[in-house]
């Protein structure tokens, strides 16, 4: 067995004081009747895999919040400062590993330390396999714990390599799974954009956008709001006074053609659009791009005369 075994570490689960010292790894079921609120601390010496059978509640890991509901396992690496909010009747598995034993497995074993990378709370559905079998790891485990047999040390750290690749497995899956929901987000946008540069002017609504790229009017808006910050209604408006002011700038036609062009009933509408969107009237731009375009002409003219002088 190796030699983190025959250290000790003091007993620090979520939230209790230390406590006695006690072997390198610890493994206790514990259940609060009634909510249960465990205040921002931190663990320097020891790294926690906290398993949520039943209940749930919020967990909160320096800055950023987190809700969680049972089958969930939550990772609290060591010098992170974590507080925790649990439910009535809220059962869960702490197992408290030292911080030395757990990085000398990491030697051993270099891709467990993507399970200290960062903080987690991984989220399972009801009987699901992976967790079932994380259940019963740590059903052995505990067994193991409280037997006094030869080699319980070794069959103890066989069950938690059992139990990290468990987890391993899992947080490498929610990656992949988030990276293809994003290149998911990228095609729908990049196709709600092509339909917005060829349907702007018709004024369709969200909802037409939606039935048309084959996805509900709530995906959409997180599509946007994910890849691009903005809204869909933002897009669509953006992308017809950008028309608005090509036609202003670039065109002879007056401001009640313009609306009619880009698909506006009412001129008048469509000047209270602009003017809500750009700071100015549709007049004002289009004299004020008149006249830059005049001082411009004059500037080419004059250069013009300097050349052949």
């Amino acid at each position: 067995m190796t030699t983190a075994f025959s250290e000790f570490l003091t007993h620090v689960d979520d939230g209790a004081p230390p406590a006695a010292a006690l072997t390198l790894l610890l493994l206790k079921q514990k259940r609060n009747s009634g909510p249960q609120v465990v205040d921002p601390h931190l663990h320097e010496q020891v790294v926690q895999l906290i398993v949520v059978r039943r209940g749930g509640g919020t967990l909160t890991f320096e800055d950023s919040q987190h809700s969680f509901h049972a089958p969930a396992i939550i990772v609290v690496p060591s010098h992170k400062l974590h507080a925790f909010s649990y439910e009535e009747n809220t059962e869960r598995w702490v197992v408290t590993v030292a911080k030395g034993y757990f990085q000398e497995i990491v030697t051993r074993t270099p891709e467990f330390s993507e399970i200290l990378a960062g903080a987690h709370c991984i989220q399972y559905l009801d009987h699901e396999r992976e967790y079932a079998e994380l259940e019963h790891v740590l059903g052995k485990l505990d067994w193991e714990q409280k037997l006094s047999a030869r080699y319980r040390e070794i069959a103890t750290e066989a069950l938690l390599i059992d139990l990290l690749v468990g987890i391993l497995r899992r947080i490498q899956h929610s990656h992949a799974c988030h990276a293809a929901q994003h290149g998911s987000y990228q095609d729908v946008h990049r196709r709600f954009i092509q339909m917005v540069e060829e349907h702007h002017t018709e004024h369709w609504s969200l909802q037409k956008f939606a039935d048309a790229l084959g996805v509900t009017l709530p995906h959409l808006r997180a599509v946007c709001r994910s890849v691009s910050g903005e809204s869909p209604i933002r897009i669509i408006n953006a992308r017809i006074v950008l028309e608005a002011k090509r036609c202003l700038a670039y065109t002879n036609l007056s401001v009640s053609e313009i609306a009619y062009r880009l698909g506006f009933e009412d001129p008048a509408y469509f000047a209270r659009f602009f003017k809500s969107r750009s700071g100015q009237t549709p007049s004002l731009y289009k004299a004020a791009r008149k006249g830059e375009h005049r001082v411009l002409e004059q500037s080419e003219s004059v250069g013009g005369m300097t050349r052949h002088s």
